[in-house]
């Protein structure tokens, strides 16, 4: 089986289930997809790598989740296919990061305040609960109605909202996010995953240092 089961690999497996200890006995493996295009780029295999752990977290253990094995599948065929350079890897790692939260159930709630259901606009810059499970408004945080807020600018709040409902991976494309805007969503969205999912900071944050490392560039 040697060469045929790796990181990132689409493979079919035969294997005997031990559920005393969770150590499954593999008798067959055959590589489906190894997608091979993404060895020479080592920031679109850490992506990879993150986006495996954050599903795994995201999965108890022996349950049956087919939407998100197939979000996840097909997010890593179109990550090695579209990103050859790191330059996408951070957005794509963000939508899917919404689009786990969906099928869990746990949606950030974006277009009204979570604590008095008051419609958002995204002409007004507001907060972010992680605990509370979106957006706040102003008011409610001055009457210490909702706690932990961070701030949300109006137009990391638009983005955001395209990026939630861009179910299709090509739309992700047409959405141009600026460093500030990008870094803003990082660090909501990371406190919202380390609550909600239990998620490891430090290896999320890691993650994303990773791909914003700038490429070097080859001497003429």
């Amino acid at each position: 089986m040697f060469g045929q089961y790796d990181i990132g690999f689409l493979c079919e497996l035969l294997f005997y289930a031990r559920d005393h200890n969770g150590l499954h006995i593999v008798k067959e493996c055959s590589t489906i997809d190894s997608r091979h295009i993404c060895r020479g780029n080592w920031q679109t295999t850490a992506a990879i790598s993150y986006l495996c752990h954050l599903s795994s977290i995201a999965t108890p253990d022996g349950a049956h989740a087919p939407e998100l094995y197939h979000l996840l599948s097909s997010t890593l065929t179109k990550i090695t296919i579209t990103d050859k350079s790191h330059r996408n890897i951070a957005a794509h790692s963000l939508w899917f990061e919404l689009q786990l939260l969906n099928i869990q159930g746990l949606p950030p709630q974006l277009n009204r305040c979570t604590s008095c259901d008051m419609s958002i606009t995204t002409s007004l810059n507001m907060l972010f609960s992680a605990t509370e499970g979106g957006v706040v408004c102003s008011n409610c945080h001055a009457s210490g109605r909702a706690k932990d807020c961070q701030q949300l600018s109006g137009d990391t709040l638009a983005i955001l909202r395209r990026i939630q409902s861009a179910s299709d991976f090509i739309m992700l494309q047409a959405i141009r996010i600026s460093k500030i805007q990008q870094n803003q969503m990082q660090q909501l969205l990371g406190a919202f995953l380390t609550y909600h999912l239990d998620l490891s900071p430090s290896c999320r944050s890691v993650a994303y240092r990773m791909f914003g490392i700038e490429p070097m560039k080859s001497k003429p």
